[in-house]
């Protein structure tokens, strides 16, 4: 495509756009959306799969393991890929790789859906993990460059609530589709999507990349890469497994030793793929504990409380679904208001720690759920976990983002979704055994097998519970420290009018008035 106006961005970084929107009137609006359209995916393929697998894992004859393999490749290619994904497009540029990722993605749901086998079914799930590891990756590093500062917050709340509302949608299409044409039918709403996302960014988004020439660090892409897919497929096999299985600790153990490894090797590497150095910011030290969290939170209730009420509270899968619904509505709800507050002067430390304790309030209700009260707790414990979830994606990626150096936004842009993914891995690894570990022991006791899932549920997700309480005093404590620090006059890296510890300065209120003031970048 013919390049049109090339421009500075509001972080400096460069940018060409494509021939037709430079200098026009809302292009930067039209890019964010772009982006937001595209981070949308994310919400919508793993929905669409898990609710047209059943259906087709039947027709196509897959066995447990393949079944199982179907339901997990894309996620696991996803979470693997991402850093290389993010380096790639600060090194050759970040529109291309989106682009490129979205296509892939393209590819990768057209396989899926006319897939003869379930052999060619995998594939096309496989193409689909390495398309969205640059479409996904790419979306949230692309909206620091599009996007002035002080708006960060708004962009990122509108990019999750829309992630949210597409599942909603992918709930409601992939459930018609089926319903009226069969599995195949309901798996190309992802290819409609997939479509208009690719179409969408190649005409609304500028290229960018990094200023500076930097080599690809494929010692460092490679190990990170290995680390999370071994660390994520044992996780994903302890349910199965359970945790003392010799594959199971060989897979995490495995993985978390070559997260060190990746760490040792990225200090002394001149060009590193990832900028250890945020990682000593107060506040994206925080940001990180409670997106791991929040995907916990997530993993750990919404799987296992789908399961829960179908086999042994007997509902139908329509029952279900509505009662998934209140957590799509508060999490739009959430990531519009949090994003709305933290623009206009609210502190992150305060919003992070009311997300947190909403959380918890959602893992509480989920430990007092019965068979006689499960359609009364089990919206509300999902509408809380969703309300705490969705802020607390918008509000970590804006916290995330800020401080990131401008020619690394595409590496930083994955540490959303990798975060998110380890929580939501921890939180359904860890759950499953414990869940089926506490309902042996209670029917061993005498309780019938009803009272004994709803048990096991309840006492697992007491442990849940408490790690929550855990992250979210760490939360607090970490930012309350930081703000004291600066109130001390200590500096304070990764400095932010936006952000803590500066809540009061006259900087920050500043930039919070021209923020109100100003909805795009002159």
């Amino acid at each position: 495509m013919a390049t049109g106006v090339v421009e500075n961005g509001p972080t400096g970084v460069e940018l060409t756009w494509p021939s037709g929107t430079g200098r026009k009137p809302g292009r930067w609006k039209l890019a964010q959306w772009a982006a937001i359209a595209g981070a949308a995916m994310i919400g919508i393929d793993p929905v669409v799969n898990s609710f047209v697998l059943p259906t087709a894992s039947q027709a196509l004859g897959m066995d447990s393991g393949t079944r199982a393999l179907a339901s997990s490749i894309a996620t696991l290619i996803l979470t693997a890929g991402l850093l290389g994904a993010g380096a790639l497009g600060d090194r050759i540029g970040r529109r291309r790789v989106l682009v490129l990722g979205a296509w892939i993605t393209v590819v990768g749901e057209v396989v899926t859906t006319i897939a003869p086998t379930s052999g060619v079914f995998i594939l096309g799930r496989a193409i689909v993990g390495i398309g969205m590891a640059g479409l996904f990756g790419m979306a949230i590093g692309m909206i620091p460059a599009v996007t002035k500062p002080e708006l960060l917050p708004k962009v990122y709340g509108k990019m999750f609530a829309f992630t949210s509302i597409g599942g909603l949608v992918a709930v409601i299409g992939s459930g018609l589709f089926v319903t009226l044409g069969g599995w195949r039918l309901g798996f190309s709403l992802n290819v409609v999507c997939a479509l208009f996302v690719a179409l969408f960014a190649m005409f609304a988004i500028p290229e960018n990349k990094s200023s500076e020439f930097r080599p690809f660090d494929v010692k460092g892409i490679v190990l990170a890469a290995a680390a999370l897919l071994l660390f994520m497929y044992g996780l994903g096999q302890t349910g199965a497994l359970g945790w003392t299985d010799p594959m199971v600790l060989i897979c995490i153990f495995g993985g978390l030793a070559l997260g060190v490894l990746f760490v040792w090797v990225e200090k002394r590497e001149e060009h590193p793929s990832f900028p250890l150095k945020i990682m000593k910011v107060p506040a994206v030290v925080a940001a990180v504990v409670a997106l791991v969290a929040a995907g916990m939170a997530q993993g750990s209730a919404q799987a296992n409380l789908t399961e829960l009420l179908q086999s042994a509270g007997g509902y139908s899968s329509s029952v279900v679904s509505l009662v998934a619904i209140p957590m799509v509505i508060f999490g739009v709800i959430s990531a519009l208001l949090t994003g709305a507050m933290v623009a206009r002067g609210v502190s992150v430390r305060i919003v992070l720690t009311m997300l947190m304790a909403t959380l918890c309030v959602g893992v509480l209700a989920c430990v007092f759920i019965t068979p006689a009260l499960s359609l009364l707790l089990a919206p509300l414990a999902l509408g809380f976990i969703g309300f705490g979830m969705q802020g607390t994606y918008g509000t970590g990626s804006t916290v995330i983002m800020r401080n990131a150096p401008s020619d690394m936004l595409g590496s930083v842009g994955t540490v959303k979704p990798v975060m998110g993914q380890l929580g939501y891995g921890l939180g359904l690894g860890a759950i499953v055994p414990l869940i089926t570990m506490f309902t042996r022991s209670a029917e061993e006791s005498g309780q019938s097998s009803q009272e004994a899932a709803y048990h096991g549920f309840n006492q697992g997700m007491m442990v849940v519970l408490v790690l929550e309480v855990v992250a979210m005093i760490i939360v607090f404590v970490v930012l309350r420290a930081a703000k004291q620090s600066a109130a001390a006059g200590a500096e304070v890296p990764g400095g932010d009018p936006l952000l803590p510890p500066e809540d009061g300065s006259p900087e920050r209120h500043a930039a919070i008035l021209e923020g109100r003031a100003e909805s795009e970048i002159p």
